[in-house]
């Protein structure tokens, strides 16, 4: 049974083992980021610069871009749209060019909405070709 209170107390006169921090690896490779980097920096330049490259690019901050572009595209598309007005026992309706903006700009949003989540796969393509790189690299 667990004890409640915690793992035990080490014994006195015995120093504590300080733990080290696990760090992330490569996924898959069952290694750990050090010997990730041994094996980048014993490689030729060429290649070696190429594998940092694919470790060290920012997709997260690209990806982040991208993701606020695509929710500024949603609120547009999903946006009110131009409505007529009842004034008094009148009813007068909206602008028919109102609605010809409000199609366009819907229509635009959609566009954008389609070429931002290209955008977003192609990133992830790129980062996936440069974790299989690394890996292949390593493992072969």
């Amino acid at each position: 049974m667990p004890n409640p209170m915690g793992p035990p107390a080490q014994p006195m006169g015995q120093p504590q083992q300080p733990q080290q921090p696990q760090q992330a690896g490569v996924q898959g490779t069952g290694m750990g980021m050090g010997q990730v980097m041994q094996y980048i920096q014993s490689l030729p330049e060429p290649e070696r610069t190429q594998a940092l490259e694919a470790l060290s690019k920012n997709y997260g901050g690209v990806s982040e871009g991208l993701n606020e572009q695509l929710e500024s595209a949603k609120m547009l598309r999903d946006g009110a749209s131009t409505d007529g007005v009842q004034a008094g026992n009148v009813y007068v309706a909206g602008n028919p060019l109102s609605h010809i903006a409000d199609g366009m700009q819907k229509y635009q949003s959609r566009e954008d909405i389609k070429r931002l989540r290209g955008e977003k796969d192609d990133l992830n393509d790129q980062y996936q070709q440069g974790i299989r790189g690394v890996q292949n690299a390593m493992l072969g």
